[in-house]
């Protein structure tokens, strides 16, 4: 046996050769990773190649780590070998490996000699005789970790192979791709829902076809290509709404207008609604008198007076399904004859052909007789649906009247939901137009454009729609002035800027003439869609006021 000085003797031995292959395993690894790291860094910054990543870094981390645990264990002496480093650094001639290897012998001459050793190894001193110091190598791998990180912090970004250019071309054409993606979508969504309640399958598809617009295109082009779908549409709408139902509705809305007022309640409520248009609120008027029939509310007397107010209603609209105002006004308008209305469509066309009428103006003037002729008949069914019912109870004919103006209602929420959508379409289209110049100017002074970004002069080649200024500072300024004048007694009828000399001049036509005929344009505007059907209300209740607030002037 071995006593407790030579094993803690060996111990301290073994620990100092631990503490040694430790640094050197440390400095290899150190200087292989620094290697691979540098050249790393070069290619990242000369060539714009993404290497190194926060998780490569841990990566390299963890594994040098590892790598140094494993060649320690792998490199690490074991008792015999530092007996031996022992033995041949302090010249003992084996004495402390023989006693160690021949440990377990019983030999005499083992254990005589295995004495000697055991007071040798109480003279020994591990840290005399291995010594713990970097080697040189060190200077390498310090040197190596110098250099990363002074080309780290001082060598800047270069692209000597255009790859971060492109790189960013890429993730700018891509950001294009969903910013244009994102904008179509915006601009559609109100256009899709409005879409989705119109019964058009032909609209719809259109719309569907939108979502692939950007697949293999350009985001700029697919903006033009959703634009000129939209265009489409909103020719298609537009057609649709000079249709002849449509044109039909609006003449027949003009019939209603026509209609008398009751002295009853309902009735009275009744004719108002169809005199509106608003055969929504007529139907769910007629619906709650057919319930009153239904549930016995009504006596015989109210029944008799609600037959004689339908009676009277549906005589009134058979009375404006005879006329044909509006045809006639037409054909006053182009000269002719009124009594040309009464001709049917062939022997109006016939007639219009030897007066010598241009072919647009001949099929105009077709067009207008066929939706006066539909008009005239819708009307002429709801006086016939009206007209039998309310008499005994007589459900079934409410049911037609009803039936009626359910179809008108929805007739009507169609040529609604057309003019919407033309307006949801505009909105897109303006929407989606807005910047699609490549540059945008700005306000700045004068200096030349870039023509692929967003230029800050007022002048230059670059293309832009910023604000423009006069002068070459950029600057521009107003000055105000006012032109004295006399005001004379009367109220203003209209005001408005003129440049020049003014001649003072007298009023040749009286303030009811010019209402009348301003409200007649208004009107004939409105029945050519010139102007929005929904601005009808407010066009009439405006030329109803000037017309109730009339000045008696005269001719002034």
């Amino acid at each position: 046996m071995l006593d407790r000085v030579f094993d803690r003797k060996l111990r301290q031995a073994r620990v100092r050769c631990a503490i040694d292959v430790l640094l050197a395993q440390i400095m290899w690894v150190g200087l292989c990773i620094g290697l691979l790291a540098l050249m790393g860094l070069l290619v990242q910054r000369l060539l714009a190649m993404t290497v190194w990543v926060p998780w490569v870094g841990y990566a390299a981390g963890v594994a040098g780590a590892v790598l140094v645990l494993v060649l320690c264990w792998i490199k690490l002496p074991r008792r015999l070998q530092v007996s031996m480093l022992l033995d041949e650094r302090l010249g003992l001639n084996e004495r402390l490996s023989t006693a160690l290897a021949l440990e377990s012998s019983d030999d005499p001459f083992v254990q005589c000699a295995r004495a000697e050793a055991l007071q040798t190894a109480h003279t020994v001193q591990p840290r005399e005789c291995i010594a713990i110091r970097p080697g040189r190598a060190w200077w390498g791998t310090l040197l190596i970790w110098v250099v990363f990180l002074t080309v780290f912090f001082l060598l800047p970004q270069k692209d000597l192979l255009g790859l971060h250019k492109k790189k960013e071309q890429a993730s700018q054409e891509k950001t294009r791709i969903e910013l244009a993606e994102k904008q179509i979508q915006e601009a559609t969504a109100t256009v899709k829902l409005t879409a989705d309640k119109l019964d058009s399958p032909e609209l719809k598809d259109d719309l569907a076809s939108l979502d692939a617009a950007l697949k293999g295109g350009e985001p700029q082009a697919a903006k033009r290509q959703v634009i000129r779908k939209l265009g489409d549409m909103s020719d298609k709408l537009n057609s649709l709404r000079n249709s002849m139902d449509n044109q039909s509705m609006d003449l027949m809305q003009q019939m209603m207008r026509q209609l008398r007022s009751s002295p009853d309640a309902m009735s009275q409520q009744l004719n108002m609604a169809l005199a509106k248009g608003e055969f929504n609120k007529a139907a769910s008027l007629l619906r709650q008198l057919q319930q009153q029939m239904m549930q016995g509310d009504m006596t015989d007397p109210q029944k008799k007076a609600l037959e004689q107010q339908l009676q009277n209603l549906a005589k009134q609209l058979q009375e404006l399904a005879r006329k044909q105002d509006e045809l006639e006004d037409e054909l006053e308008k182009q000269g002719l004859d009124k009594k040309l209305a009464a001709l049917t469509p062939e022997a109006l066309k016939k007639a219009l052909q030897n007066k010598g009428l241009p072919q647009e103006k001949i099929n105009g003037l077709l067009k207008k007789m066929a939706a006066s002729q539909m008009a005239s008949s819708r009307a002429s069914r709801l006086g016939q649906a009206l007209g039998g019912g309310a008499g005994g109870g007589g459900i079934g004919d409410l049911s037609d009247a009803l039936a009626e103006l359910d179809e008108l209602a929805d007739l009507q929420n169609q040529i609604q939901l057309s003019e919407a959508m033309l307006a949801e379409l505009e909105r897109a289209i303006a929407c989606l137009g807005e910047g699609m110049c490549q540059g945008l100017g700005g306000q700045a002074p004068w200096q030349a454009g870039d023509i692929m970004g967003q230029g800050p002069g007022s002048g230059g080649p670059g293309i832009g729609n910023g604000p423009r200024a006069t002068a070459q500072d950029g600057e521009t300024g107003t000055k105000k002035t006012v032109s004295k004048s006399k005001t004379q007694e009367g109220p203003v009828v209209a005001s408005w800027y003129f440049q020049g000399e003014q001649v003072k001049g007298q009023a040749t036509r009286s303030y009811s003439d010019v209402i009348q005929e301003a409200g007649a344009a208004a009107s004939e505007a409105i029945n050519d869609n010139t102007i929005p059907r929904k601005y009808d209300n407010a066009i009439k209740a405006y030329f109803g006021q000037l017309e109730e607030n009339k000045p008696g002037l005269g001719g002034q």
